[in-house]
């Protein structure tokens, strides 16, 4: 048994990589299913968090909500070698379940076994997680990993790194924010109140997302709502670009941050981005 840490690790260098993209789809496929956990046996909660993860760097995992039984537990994502893991109320690794060779089914299979067994019963809610993903090989019975190892290192430093620079920029802005990765889109954030006059709130959303149908790669974001009125004037960014085409979305591509330089330099790059975007959000927002 092996005690873990949540605290945040320095950045990991990004490189690029053969794979990631394909490393990156199939981990969010493996990530539904610890939402799916969190769904079947966790406390329904409004916000839908018994749903989402927390990236804990000591195992270097997506670890979900507690779940309450005859002993109490989390499942959670390992990224780097992938595999599902357990692990106790004091994040100690119980047991895993290395998913490269393995299709989802084994693997599904494997960990609500465990989950029950640990509950003491059956679930205890319906689960009805639809993240609306397009098809792929490993719905259809393909194994889990194989070509893209290099890949998932590389998709772990990503998550790895976008926990560690939203809770250094949250500590200063929004104390006691929470972090987390959401299994639907499978991006990792964090979402900031502002205070408000008006009976609508408004909050800034920072974070990081996978590929979708607004960017064909990777990338930190931050996003203002209520949306800014239409012929608001953005302010400039440090290092990133607004999209336009529909709701108003500071960005910057990953591969930029990976083509900054050193670890501390893409940091930096990191850093500097997001806290720049939060401050346009809150200017897009009182304008």
């Amino acid at each position: 048994m092996q005690a873990t840490s949540i605290h945040p690790a320095p950045w990991a260098e990004l490189r690029p990589t053969e794979g990631r993209g394909e490393a990156w789809r199939q981990a969010h496929r493996a990530a539904l299913v610890i939402g799916e956990v969190g769904m079947l046996w966790g406390q329904t909660m409004a916000d839908h968090r018994h749903l989402a993860t927390t990236y804990l760097h000591g195992p270097r995992a997506l670890v979900g909500c507690r779940i309450r039984g005859e002993r109490d537990f989390h499942v959670g994502l390992r990224l780097a070698s992938p595999g599902f893991v357990v692990l106790d109320d004091k994040y100690a690794v119980l047991q895993t379940f290395d998913l490269v060779g393995r299709t989802i089914f084994e693997a599904r299979k494997w960990l609500l076994e465990r989950a029950e067994k640990l509950v003491g019963g059956p679930a205890r809610n319906e689960a009805h997680l639809d993240a609306r993903l397009d098809a792929h090989p490993l719905m259809e019975g393909a194994p889990f990993g194989r070509g893209c190892e290099e890949g998932f290192c590389e998709v772990d430093r990503a998550y790895s790194n976008a926990d560690a620079v939203l809770r250094r920029i949250l500590g200063d802005i929004a104390p006691g924010t929470a972090v987390r990765c959401w299994p639907h889109h499978f991006d990792i954030a964090a979402l900031v109140e502002l205070d408000s006059d008006g009976d609508e709130p408004m909050t800034i959303g920072l974070g990081m997302a996978p590929a979708d149908d607004r960017q064909d790669r990777a990338y930190l974001y931050a996003s203002p709502w209520p949306h800014p009125r239409a012929g608001t004037v953005l302010p400039p960014l440090a290092h990133g670009t607004w999209l336009e085409d529909g709701a108003p979305l500071a960005v910057l591509p990953i591969y930029k941050v990976a083509e900054a330089g050193s670890g501390a330099l893409q940091a930096r790059m990191a850093e500097e981005f997001l806290r720049s975007a939060y401050e346009a959000c809150e200017q897009a927002l009182e304008g």
